[in-house]
């Protein structure tokens, strides 16, 4: 009655509630206390915890998720996590989440001892890797490779989009002054008339194609889900891409009675096989971590 306005105050009343076994106000007053502004992660996880016990284990992560953007090592966060994935389905997630809690927590504290029972359950061992999902980032970290794809494809995106607009303003100047830059880069001069119906088809392809790197990259630092989905989809028909590609080369060649040895020298296989390899790693990379992502 004092202090109405107080945050603290409801979650140390809500936890009364709990003690007590009465989850519907005590879910009430630790939601009272959110929206008076309290900044107590233990509020966010009672309330994680008290949906999971209702069996929303969807709502449950929906609140957990904000709380691990802003602090990716709080363990308890993390240990709920685990549980929500864990009735979600997905027990390789689960294991990931319950490891990565017993390493932020003292082995003496509870979470510490509640991930490690959970992690003994399902037959695993803290503190050692098991298989790839040992490797996996903590929930809400974001892995470095992410973000150098990201910063990558971002670059790439606001270099395409640049070098887009610096070639339209060269092209709207005149036939006189696109040849004249051509000769300045040391290019041969161009039949202007033969490119000039599909300047603006390539523009406009090179702006749409800069703009989607440009969304996905920022999807990806933010690591949503469909900007993985989107990198899946993308590297693999540039693959697949690739692979129809040098098969019809090669088809070409023996038609035209040259050598495929011939024209696809060391170095050039090498970086064929290079390329590939790089896009298989990606795909695989981002079709086993998808619980990195939200």
């Amino acid at each position: 009655d004092a202090a109405p306005r107080d945050p603290a105050l409801y979650a140390q009343l809500a936890g009364v509630y709990r003690r007590q076994g009465e989850r519907a106000t005590a879910t009430a007053l630790y939601e009272q206390a959110e929206e008076l502004g309290s900044q107590d992660p233990a509020v966010a996880c009672e309330l994680a915890r008290l949906d999971l016990e209702a069996g929303a284990a969807q709502k449950a992560m929906a609140r957990l998720q904000p709380l691990l953007r802003q602090q990716p090592i709080e363990p308890r966060a993390v240990l709920l996590m685990g549980d929500a994935v864990q009735k979600l389905g997905d027990s390789d997630a689960a294991m990931t989440h319950y490891r990565r809690a017993a390493q932020m927590a003292p082995a003496e504290t509870e979470t510490g001892r509640e991930a490690r029972a959970k992690l003994a359950q399902m037959g695993a061992v803290p503190g050692k890797q098991a298989g790839r999902s040992g490797s996996r980032s903590a929930p809400g970290e974001r892995p470095g490779c992410v973000t150098l794809y990201a910063l990558l494809s971002i670059f790439t995106a606001v270099m395409g989009i640049v070098g887009a607009f610096a070639l339209a303003a060269l092209y709207a100047k005149g036939t006189s002054a696109f040849q004249q830059a051509l000769l300045d880069q040391g290019l041969q001069p161009i039949n202007m008339a033969q490119i000039t119906p599909f300047v603006g088809i390539g523009l406009i392809f090179g702006l749409v194609s800069a703009l989607v790197n440009l969304i996905i990259g920022v999807g990806l630092w933010l690591l949503k889900n469909w900007a993985r989905i989107a990198v899946i989809v993308l590297t693999t028909l540039g693959f697949v891409a690739g692979l129809i590609q040098v098969t019809i080369m090669a088809g070409g060649l023996r038609a035209t009675g040259g050598t495929v040895s011939g024209a696809f020298q060391l170095p050039v296989i090498g970086g064929l096989f290079v390329s590939f390899l790089v896009q298989a790693i990606i795909i695989f990379w981002f079709m086993v971590n998808r619980d990195t992502f939200e």
